[in-house]
């Protein structure tokens, strides 16, 4: 009797897990359709356009939403285990952050931009090895600096957005290992996701999101540490 009672809790707790599991999923559901409706023109442009040069110009406008698009869903699913919800505090984030937001990413959308696009043109117009080069280095760079500055403001909102740059250039010596793995994890989702393109277009973004934060908590305790913030 004891054994089959000790057996039956073990189920209620494994069942308990997988719950807790199947949450998880659905938070990343949501939380990708929410940033996938912020960002329609986008996804039309992926699905109907070509990436030609002549494609380009709308592309590029249409990545605009993805930065407080992706920061707000970085936010949401922060605090989804407080709260279980996605729909609402993502919408909430995206209309409180966006403005002020605006004045880091605009800058970081033009260099990836540029160096976007420079990369597709240089193909065509056979530009040097070293241009290639430096212009990967700028957009994989551009790219881990601009994900860790999201979660810095995840983690400590109350920060203001010069020391949170100067933090996070700090952060990419002391901390270089995780810093770096955020770019290295969403290529990752997305590429292990790739091989499904539904599971990619409805999973990619929040798995993404998820995994970042997951990997940004060693360094979140770090900064409480080293600063004393909460």
């Amino acid at each position: 009797m004891k054994e089959q009672g000790q057996t039956k809790r073990f189920d209620v707790y494994k069942l308990v897990s997988y719950m807790e599991k199947i949450n998880y999923i659905w938070w990343c559901l949501v939380g990708t359709v929410c940033f996938w409706l912020v960002n329609l023109p986008l996804a039309l442009c992926l699905v109907l356009l070509p990436l030609t040069p002549a494609n380009l110009p709308f592309l590029l406008i249409a990545l605009l939403p993805t930065g407080p698009a992706f920061l707000a869903l970085l936010k949401t699913l922060r605090q989804v285990e407080t709260n279980g919800q996605v729909l609402r505090p993502f919408f909430y984030h995206l209309v409180r952050e966006t403005r002020p937001f605006l004045r880091v990413w605009l800058p970081v959308w033009g260099i990836l931009s540029l160096a976007g696009a420079n990369l597709m043109l240089g193909q065509l117009l056979h530009f040097s090895n070293l241009l290639q080069l430096m212009n990967l280095f700028i957009l994989v760079a551009g790219t881990t600096f601009f994900l860790n500055y999201c979660l810095l403001r995840v983690f400590y909102p109350q920060a203001a957005v010069a020391d949170g740059l100067l933090t996070t250039a700090k952060l990419s010596i002391l901390k270089s290992g995780r810093y770096g793995m955020s770019f290295m994890l969403v290529l990752g989702s997305f590429i292990l996701l790739s091989s499904v393109s539904v599971y990619l277009f409805f999973f990619g973004i929040g798995a993404a999101a998820l995994l970042l934060l997951l990997n940004y908590r060693p360094i979140a305790e770090y900064i409480r540490e080293r600063t004393g913030q909460n």
